[in-house]
């Protein structure tokens, strides 16, 4: 079995579309799948996600199914609440109610706390306690659990069985957060593990596959992540998007 991750092409967060460029990377995103089998596809309700799925099916006969757990992560962390979140954050990224998204914590802060990348003790850190991250990873993880169960992968702990696999492929229109969470729990990690681990720039694509080594234990495995060769093909450089400074010098994105 595949599964394929595609976050949004570059976004007007403002007004939840793509940009100009946005539309770009997702018409090259169009070119680059026109001969890969998408299988069933899925999007999220935001307007970034659905109009990439859109532009990147665009010309198939393709039935977009729009899920509501395919949703981004909003601003969760409770900042204010602690004194030590407090200057773990960067005041720009505050939302309008002074809360956080969980990912955008500043380095220093990270390397204080190792649960963080820990699998279970991930739970207990700081940004997990001052918001509902463990209740929203358990009930997206749980939506993307019974999908897969549909197609007879069924979780036991920290794999899956199967009585029959299949190659079906399962391809997802969705955002860094939350693709990076769903994938922590297919392979067994926390997702602040991938969430500052890899950077996942606008219209990449992710791929996934089962391992059926043993009959009926099953494992997901990352075949590629975050791959831009879409644009690479036209010569189109990648959005900085989700990335921060190589340097600190640079007049780029702290």
């Amino acid at each position: 079995m595949r599964l394929i991750f595609i976050r949004h092409a570059e976004p007007d967060y403002g007004i939840d579309c793509l940009t100009e460029r946005g539309i770009k990377e997702a018409e090259c995103l169009n070119r680059f799948l026109k001969n890969i089998d998408l299988g069933e596809v899925y999007s999220s309700p935001l307007g970034r996600a659905f109009q990439t799925a859109q532009i990147a099916t665009e010309g198939r006969n393709v039935d977009i199914k729009m899920r509501g757990w395919l949703e981004e992560i909003g601003k969760i962390v409770r900042r204010q609440e602690d004194p030590e979140l407090k200057i773990s954050y960067s005041k720009a990224d505050e939302g309008p109610d002074g809360n956080y998204i969980p990912w955008d914590l500043k380095p220093f802060h990270l390397t204080k706390h190792p649960e963080y990348f820990d699998p279970y003790n991930w739970r207990t850190s700081p940004a997990a306690c001052f918001s509902n991250l463990p209740e929203l990873y358990d009930e997206r993880t749980k939506r993307l659990d019974d999908l897969l169960a549909e197609k007879g992968y069924i979780r036991e702990g920290l794999y899956y069985k199967t009585e029959q696999g299949c190659h079906d492929t399962l391809t997802f229109f969705t955002h860094l957060g939350i693709s990076n969470l769903l994938i922590s729990h297919l392979i067994n990690t926390s997702p602040f593990t991938v969430w500052h681990g890899f950077s996942i720039p606008t219209s990449s694509v992710t791929i996934i596959h089962t391992e059926e080594r043993e009959k009926g234990n099953v494992l997901f495995r990352i075949r590629q992540m975050g791959d831009i060769s879409h644009l690479n093909l036209q010569n189109i450089e990648p959005s900085f998007n989700a990335r921060f400074c190589e340097v600190f010098e640079d007049d780029t994105r702290h």
